[in-house]
């Protein structure tokens, strides 16, 4: 009688936790972490302070353009600082001395703003318009509101369309303007709506600021590359905090943007606009 055949197996293990292996590839990671490390620590040994001031520029620049985007940016612009009351003071008002008492800003800006709101308050064509000019500071530069009065609305009621002396007031402005090498911001506000969509209201104060910008790039009064951001803050940022739905609500602001507010990438772009 023949043996019967015995054939045994054995299950091999499939378990590649147990496998001896991993510690290669935490190891590989630490190699790469050092490396990474000290090649940051040669860069920081061989680079100027200038150069090092443009890199922490640029590893911020994110942050701090998220922060600038809460107010105005339109940039607006980080407004919490004492340094910047934000009191906006229509023209006929404006004392200069005073006003430019309130903020802390580079003696640079300082002369510059100074040239400006001066040139502002003695324009010819402006008297007519000095109660519908607001000026003030903020962090971003200085801003100049064009607002409502009760008899004198610088646009169609509900519409993106411009009055006469909406025109006439911006074209002014621009001749005073033009000729600053700085970056410009245009922001667009409403007041408080009683309507059930409120979502008109967004799009309505877009589409005034972008009218500002047409308005200005069509007429050569500013280069669209001066623009650096065009946006509606609908009713979110009133002028009259007492009385959400008064005229001065609807306005649209004009920021001459500082140096000490654009983040690296646009201090370096290739057309020179800053000083």
């Amino acid at each position: 009688m023949s043996r019967k055949k015995i054939i045994i197996k054995k299950a091999l293990n499939t378990d590649t936790t147990s496998k001896k292996g991993s510690w290669k590839i935490a190891y590989s990671d630490f190699v790469t972490a050092m490396m990474a490390f000290f090649l940051v620590m040669w860069l920081i040994s061989v680079s100027s302070k200038e150069d090092l001031a443009k890199m922490s520029s640029f590893f911020n620049m994110s942050n701090k353009e998220s922060e600038n985007s809460q107010n105005a940016l339109g940039i607006s612009l980080k407004q919490s600082s004492s340094h910047y009351a934000n009191i906006s003071v229509s023209l006929d008002k404006v004392n200069l001395e005073e006003f430019l008492a309130r903020y802390k800003i580079d003696r640079k800006d300082e002369i510059k703003f100074r040239k400006i709101i001066n040139n502002l308050r003695t324009h010819q064509g402006l008297q007519e318009f000095l109660e519908n000019v607001f000026l003030d500071i903020t962090k971003n530069g200085l801003r100049i509101q064009v607002v409502d009065s009760v008899d004198r609305p610088m646009f169609q009621p509900d519409t993106d369309m411009m009055q006469i002396y909406m025109k006439q007031t911006l074209s002014y402005l621009a001749e005073i303007l033009q000729n600053e090498k700085n970056f410009f911001s245009i922001a667009g506000h409403t007041r408080k709506s009683s309507r059930k969509n409120s979502n008109d209201i967004w799009l309505l104060s877009f589409l005034r600021a972008n009218q500002v910008r047409k308005f200005l790039v069509n007429k050569n009064h500013l280069f669209n590359n001066h623009i650096l951001s065009v946006i509606g803050r609908a009713d979110r940022d009133p002028m009259n905090i007492d009385d959400p739905e008064h005229p001065q609500n609807i306005r649209v602001e004009i920021i001459l943007l500082n140096e000490s507010s654009l983040g690296i990438k646009y201090k370096n772009m290739p057309y020179n606009f800053l000083e």
